[in-house]
């Protein structure tokens, strides 16, 4: 947490700004999502614009925004995800699901990173700041 708060100043956020609360409890059966896919779409909102990123347990203040990462597959070959705002911006809204899928080869860790630039590039409307 406290590396997440840093990281975030170093890049000129305001340490008051509204932050981002990514949830990933909701993947395939409900089970968990897979660590490396949640590091990597938390890389991928850091990347995108200035606000904080936590994944943590946080309780959300009113200012926050709540996205979700909701995945509905995730295989060895494959995923299949989408991101939805619960609070914030203008409101709960969600993206089509994105999906991947390679043939030839296992998911490599810088294929589950492109996965979520892409899909966090694909979610951009969802991280309009609160009017």
């Amino acid at each position: 947490m406290i590396s997440t708060q840093v990281q975030a100043m170093s890049k000129g956020a305001d340490p008051a700004a509204a932050r981002i609360l990514l949830r990933c409890d909701a993947g395939p059966g409900g089970a968990a999502v897979d660590p490396m896919l949640c590091a990597s779409v938390a890389e991928a909102l850091r990347a995108a614009q200035a606000r904080p990123v936590l994944t943590g347990g946080e309780t959300p203040a009113e200012t926050d925004m709540v996205l979700a990462l909701e995945v509905t597959r995730f295989t060895d070959r494959g995923i299949t995800a989408r991101l939805l705002r619960e609070t914030g911006g203008t409101g709960p809204a969600q993206t089509p699901p994105l999906g991947f899928d390679v043939m030839d080869r296992d998911l490599s860790p810088q294929m589950i990173a492109r996965f979520a630039t892409d899909l966090v590039e694909a979610s951009n409307d969802l991280l309009t700041p609160t009017p």
